[in-house]
């Protein structure tokens, strides 16, 4: 029977190949329809406040989230209300409001990952207080006020982590006071005061260390400059601009020079620019803005060119539209791109991966903007790379331990299972023989387990699905068999588990419901429950929450579709929504919101891909809808980009065009043209340098490809610009700390800038990419600097190997892979017995960070633990504390609990 299953089995392969010939036959035959073009470079609404604010803050946070603080609404209310805007979701929502209520006042990010709010004018008064923001406990605190009140001033962050305060106006008249926040004792020290009296200026942190405080407002506009030496303490001048100015804007160029750009001269808008050098301390002219304006932004792009956005022009109260400076022809253009409202006194606040959020500020009627918007810098470009050695599809990859991407097995030229095997090399953009496998196979599973190896599990032989896997030695570059599986599998799922060990689900077999575990440890595979359904091309993925999602592969099935979900502590399966079709040859990304995407596929008995997609939200365990693609696809490769989209390349619908999923527009969108081949089941992979690799597959003309090509997000920077990593720590234990060593942690200049709505980003943002997952998450910091960066503990992410990347104003470094320690639980003794309101039971034990744990339950302590009832996992309510909740005891008089790490 085995035999004759397998045999069924590898046929149906074969006709999915015929299959796809069918399709390109019919595709050459009725030609290619002509294709959109893709999207110019806008601002897109993302999102919308509560309530709409000017004169606030807007501060990206170490999570990767934008801390939104006070500011005015379209009331003149002076607010203590607080927002945090989610770009993984585009969703603004309220937090902790602030101690005091404040506008103009300032916020900056300190080395221990908090944010520093001080000064600002209350609704009564100019304030001197301060106060803390935490972003892990969403909390604030009050710390010492300054020792003078004011607002419309600026804070600076010094090289040496003290936050320089500057000038502002204490609710009479300006003032020249400075003074000095040390965050390691909470103190304020008054240090050298300007030589002019100033409030509505701009301060910038130059490159040797030193600020220029430039123009702003004293009885009226000034044009005189001063910089703040740290090591004396004192000011001196710096000369004087051609035209006195306030609420200009001043950006350091990658040159070294502050262009300092429009302003209000106290009677109207002004467009005239100039440059600071501060070699020679001159001034001189540069080129006039092409519109007059005020209360704008400027935001120095990756690129190195200043975007200049909104402000209240001549005539118009506020101005929708930007323009894009290039020092080195000296130029300024106005951008295609303009705002859906125009705005001024707006703030604009670089993220991750190079997207410009741009929040709040008045609207030409003077009311306080609600809606938030977004500017995308990021075009996308297609380079051509060495070809594979081997032409081949329904291979399977693996990211090894070095960066390099392992490539093995497949159908050949000949639509015949190959060993072959091969390495891509990012750093040489090149492609290296590795040994063969053992068992040649296509249409098997690829895991990089967290010792290292990797594990290739089942596929079909030349003429029967296996149940051999086998284990790849980086370190020796040699293939070993490991324990066989209990199934013969193909077109199965294999994930990675928090605990190491691997689960292997399905296949077609003919499409199987059961389901094995393998562990490193043993290399032995266990049979574990058995899924509710059979699936062959179904797709699996880890979620946040531990729990593994299976969904799809249900091929033939008419109607809704249902996933279920398996859940590691008690090796059982619960079935989930469903989605809206079964679908085949499609895979899932798992977005930075924790959420499923799938897209395209085939559905029912259709021949051609659907361009339908959907997302699985483990929160509510229901699939929804979300924007369709442009072209029906099945088979395609996908990848999460840097900042959050997903890449979909290729596919059996015979398209050159890529596609961009945006989670927070909930859209596709054309990528950039380039793409040289068409290719069915290819392989794209996220390298470290921060592009997408996409190679072979099944392609035109009739045949299997070797092709390979880079889809490059396109910053548009060099490793002169973008920060690098130098060091970091190899391996962290779960609840360790995580160090990087590298250059650039501090971006060129604050980023973006401008008067009172100042939003600085030159500072490390670091996320981690599960190499196995995809999960990502920002992390804590407890100390960074221009060359350090130190995280806090490490908890709650999945073991094994993981990425790291720093962002500063939104350029990302390439990554560093480092092994993120699996738990290793201890001996334990439970304690706290307790019966909570209604009759549920509690306890909890202290243990190993991290690690995992089930329960199990019976009203008989002497029967044998086969007899018990797993009741579920163990909560970790702080690192190493852990918490049994047993809803179910209300139903028992006596209850015996057993705890197992599993």
């Amino acid at each position: 029977m085995a035999a004759k299953t397998s045999a069924t089995t590898y046929m149906h392969m074969n006709y999915s190949s015929r299959f796809l010939l069918f399709r390109f036959l019919t595709a050459a035959c009725l030609g290619l329809a002509s294709l959109p073009p893709a999207h110019a470079d806008i601002f897109y609404n993302v999102g919308l406040m509560s309530i709409g604010r000017a004169g606030h803050t807007a501060t990206l946070l170490p999570n990767g989230k934008v801390l939104i603080t006070g500011g005015t609404d379209s009331g003149a209310n002076y607010l203590p209300s607080t927002e945090l805007y989610d770009p993984s979701v585009g969703i603004v929502s309220l937090s902790s409001p602030m101690q005091t209520a404040r506008a103009q006042h300032t916020a900056t990010v300190l080395p221990n990952g908090k944010v520093l709010i001080a000064g600002g004018f209350d609704g009564n008064e100019a304030t001197a207080t301060a106060e803390l923001y935490d972003p892990v406990t969403g909390t604030w605190t009050n710390t010492r006020p300054l020792n003078a009140a004011r607002f419309a001033h600026t804070a600076t962050l010094l090289t040496n982590g003290l936050v320089l305060v500057t000038g502002g106006n204490n609710g009479s008249v300006a003032i020249g006071t400075a003074e000095l926040y040390d965050p390691v004792g909470g103190t304020w020290t008054t240090t050298g005061s300007l030589a002019t009296p100033r409030f509505w200026h701009t301060s910038v942190l130059l490159p040797n260390g030193k600020v220029l405080a430039v123009a702003g407002y004293r009885t009226n506009a000034t044009n005189s400059a001063e910089l703040y030496d740290p090591t004396t303490h004192l000011w001196t001048s710096a000369g004087t601009l051609a035209g006195a100015r306030y609420f200009a804007s001043a950006t350091l160029l990658p040159t070294g020079k502050v262009l300092v750009a429009g302003g209000d001269s106290g009677s109207s808008p002004i467009a005239t620019a100039q440059l600071y050098d501060p070699g020679s301390g001159t001034w001189t002219a540069a080129h006039a803005m092409n519109a007059a304006r005020w209360g704008h932004s400027a935001s120095l792009m990756p690129n190195g060119k200043v975007l200049v956005i909104g402000g209240a022009g001549t005539s118009i109260g506020s101005l929708a539209s930007a323009e894009i400076y290039d020092a080195t022809a000296d130029t300024w253009t106005t951008s295609a791109a303009a705002l859906h409202t125009g705005r001024r006194f707006q703030s604009a606040t670089w993220l991750p991966g190079g997207s410009l959020l741009v929040v709040g500020g008045n609207a030409a009627d003077d009311t306080s903007v609600t809606n938030v918007e977004r500017f995308d810098y990021a075009t996308g470009v297609w380079h051509q790379v060495v070809s594979t050695n081997v032409c081949r599809y329904v291979m399977a990859a693996s990211m090894l331990t070095n960066g390099q991407l392992l490539v093995s097995g497949g159908d050949d030229i000949h639509n015949v299972p190959t060993n072959l095997v091969e390495l891509y090399n990012p750093a040489t953009a090149t492609w290296s023989t590795a040994n063969p496998l053992v068992v040649t196979r296509a249409l098997h599973t690829s895991t990089l387990l967290p010792n290292g190896k990797v594990l290739v599990t089942g596929g079909a032989t030349a003429s029967n699905a296996t149940a051999t896997a086998e284990l790849f030695n980086p370190a020796a570059g040699t293939w070993s068999l490991t324990g066989s599986m209990n199934a013969a599998r193909l077109w199965h799922t294999a994930t990675l588990l928090p605990n190491g060990k691997v689960l292997a689900a399905g296949g077609d077999s003919p499409f199987a419901t059961s389901a094995e575990i393998f562990d490193p440890a043993t290399q032995t595979w266990a049979l574990t429950g058995s899924m509710h359904f059979g699936r062959s091309h179904a797709i699996a993925m880890l979620l946040p929450n531990g729990k593994v999602l299976v969904a799809a592969g249900m091929a033939g099935q008419t109607g809704p579709s249902p996933a279920e979900l398996y859940d590691p502590p008690t090796g059982t399966w619960t079935v989930t929504g469903s989605m809206s079709a079964s679908r085949e040859y499609v895979n899932p990304t798992l977005l930075p919101n924790g959420k499923v995407l799938v897209v395209g596929g085939l559905v029912g008995s259709a021949l051609e891909g659907t361009n339908t997609a959907e997302i699985y939200d483990p929160a509510t365990g229901l699939w929804t809808p979300t924007g369709s693609l442009n072209f029906g696809r099945s088979g395609y490769a996908s990848s999460l980009l840097p900042n959050g989209t997903v890449l979909i390349a290729g596919g059996s619908d015979l398209t050159l065009q890529a596609e961009i999923y945006d989670p927070v527009l909930g859209s596709f969108t054309l990528a950039a043209a380039g793409e040289s081949s068409y290719r069915f089941y290819g392989v794209a992979s996220l390298l470290t340098n921060g592009t997408v690799l996409v190679t072979a597959g099944f392609g035109a003309p009739l045949n299997n490809i070797n092709n390979a090509e880079i889809y490059d997000p396109s910053l548009g920077v060099g490793n002169s610009v973008a920060p690098q990593i130098n060091t970091n720590t190899p391996a962290v234990a779960p609840g360790g700390s995580l160090a990087l060593g590298g250059v650039r942690f501090r971006g060129i200049g604050e980023g973006s800038v401008g008067t009172a709505v100042d939003s600085p980003g030159d500072y490390p943002v670091v996320q981690l990419r599960s190499l196995e997952s995809g999960q990502t998450r920002f992390i804590q910091p407890t100390n960074w600097s221009a060359t350090n960066f130190a995280s806090a503990g490490l908890t709650g992410f999945p073991a094994g190997w993981t990425a790291a990347t720093v962002f500063v104003n939104g350029i990302n470094s390439p990554s560093v892979i480092f092994n993120l320690g699996v738990a290793v639980p201890t001996p334990m003794l439970l304690t706290g017995a307790t019966r909570l309101p209604g009759g549920a039971f509690q306890c909890g034990f202290t243990n190993t960070i991290g690690a995992l744990f089930t329960t199990l339950a019976t009203t008989n302590v002497t029967l044998p633990l086969t007899n018990w009832t797993a009741i579920g996992g163990v909560t970790e309510v702080s690192p190493g504390h852990f918490q049994v909740n047993d809803p179910q005891a209300t139903s028992f008089l006596r209850r015996f609990y057993r705890v197992e790490s599993y």
